[in-house]
């Protein structure tokens, strides 16, 4: 059984990178992994969940990323999770 306890952990760390990227539709932060990652050639339905929000936090921590009230550094906002 599944340790219920990564779904928190996962949506929050989803929710950072959002925060980070809030013009963006949910379906276009994820979206525009796929082409660019390995998991072109994955079907999503066997992506476990660390894989995945590890390959989005490291396709976004590539890109500059802006907000309101400046830069900011996505890998201390992730490391606040």
């Amino acid at each position: 059984m599944r340790d219920h306890k990564r779904i928190s952990k996962v949506l929050d760390r989803l929710k950072k990178l959002w925060e980070v990227n809030p013009d963006m539709r949910l379906t276009q932060l994820i979206g525009n992994v796929f082409p660019c990652t390995e998991m072109t050639r994955i079907d999503p339905y066997y992506i476990e969940d660390e894989e995945f929000i590890s390959t989005l936090e490291e396709f976004y921590s590539k890109k500059r990323t802006f907000r309101v009230g400046g830069q900011q550094d996505l890998k201390k906002l992730l490391d606040e999770v």
